[in-house]
């Protein structure tokens, strides 16, 4: 199952939260646009998300490799 992303949450830790919630429901992927690439670093967001999904990347090690945690909002 593929979940699109819906709305956009003001932070990166909301997009992450989402797809670790996602993920938890049993989705095995995303289909994420503003969320990703209007974040500070889409490249670095695609590949936590890709991480989260394909590697099984726990959240809270999520945002440590995100690197700048709940604070940092989107553009």
């Amino acid at each position: 199952m593929l979940v699109a992303g819906g709305e956009r949450g003001k932070y990166n830790e909301d997009t992450l939260r989402l797809v670790a919630d996602l993920l938890a429901g049993g989705a095995n992927g995303i289909m994420f646009g503003r969320a990703l690439f209007q974040s500070p670093d889409p490249l670095k967001m695609m590949k936590v998300a890709r991480e989260m999904i394909h590697d099984d990347l726990p959240l809270p090690q999520a945002l440590n490799k995100l690197g700048n945690g709940p604070a940092k909002r989107l553009a």
